[in-house]
């Protein structure tokens, strides 16, 4: 075979020969295109914005009517109900009347126990309220109520802690207490307080008295009490005011951080206007002003910060 016919034979098999592609009719891939950025992640963890679910705003309550100065009086109505209306009193004057005058159960006063009381109870309560009533006033003085073989004992709270408390069904007192507000709305206060009361205890707000019912063990109420009076200050008064929890931050530098803001949009001057309080005890800032449009701007501020 000559070289020029060897070629043609190769040339002639090459040409009966068929190429089919592995995977017909896919298209050839488009190039990648670079992905936007991302926001950063803290400690490997997806944030969730719990903060908005939280949140808390109550616009223009009108302010608890302010109690004029009276006298003492315990006023029995029908049915045995008690009205109780008492004004700066000394505690143990109030306990005296209550304990021994209405109640009529033995009793002692530690020495160690002082300080004044205000309530007045609007409409008259039901006799099974009043050692609540009164606990509520001893716990505001730093004291609580006991009892031992029948004997119903007025000690300082610590010392009431380390003995013998009252609760259980047939107790007086129950594990129920009626805090009355003072300066804050006790609809508006009673679900800004909801998201921080632990398990087994309860908080019910009496828009008719002002007041907040709460109940559950002695800790999980002196919890919610202190809480009460943390936010019952006279700056909530007729204001509109909100409450923001900040997750992991400082509650004092986001208040800091947060105030500078309002500052800047009300051309430096805030006095008067709002307050920024950083709420160490919940982790949170508490925003009051007169205008509305400053919680709108705290709560824009907030939401960025969360973002």
């Amino acid at each position: 075979m000559t070289r020029t016919g060897g070629l043609a034979i190769v040339l002639g098999l090459l040409g009966g020969c068929q190429i089919y592609p592995s995977q017909p009719g896919l298209e050839p891939l488009e190039e990648p295109t670079a992905l936007a950025a991302a926001p950063p992640r803290v400690n490997s963890t997806i944030p969730v914005d719990r903060s908005r679910e939280r949140a808390f705003e109550a616009r223009g309550t009108e302010a608890a009517p302010t109690m004029a100065p009276q006298s003492t009086t315990v006023v029995q109505g029908q049915a045995g109900d008690v009205t109780l209306n008492f004004v700066d009193t000394d505690i143990r004057e109030i306990v005296r009347t209550i304990l021994g005058t209405t109640l009529k159960v033995n009793y002692t006063i530690d020495p160690n126990v002082h300080g004044t009381g205000s309530i007045d109870t609007g409409t008259p309560l039901p006799r099974s309220a009043l050692l609540p009533t009164l606990e509520t006033l001893l716990n505001e003085n730093g004291a609580t109520l006991v009892v031992k073989n029948g004997v119903y004992a007025v000690v300082p709270i610590a010392q009431g802690i380390a003995t013998n408390p009252i609760s259980g069904a047939n107790a007086l007192g129950a594990g129920t207490q009626v805090v009355a507000l003072h300066y804050a709305a006790a609809r508006d206060l009673g679900k800004m307080l909801e998201p921080y009361v632990a398990e087994g205890g309860k908080i019910t707000a009496d828009p008719g008295r002002n007041a907040l019912i709460v109940s559950g063990d002695a800790a999980v109420r002196q919890t919610l009490i202190s809480l009460i009076h943390a936010f019952d200050i006279d700056i909530l008064a007729g204001q509109s005011y909100a409450l923001f929890p900040v997750g992991d931050s400082d509650p004092a530098k986001v208040a800091s951080e947060l105030e500078r803001v309002l500052q800047a949009q009300n051309e430096g001057a805030l006095g008067g206007v709002v307050r920024v309080l950083p709420m160490q005890r919940v982790n949170a800032v508490l925003v009051v002003s007169s205008q509305p449009r400053y919680i709108d701007a705290a709560k824009r501020f907030v939401a960025l910060m969360n973002r």
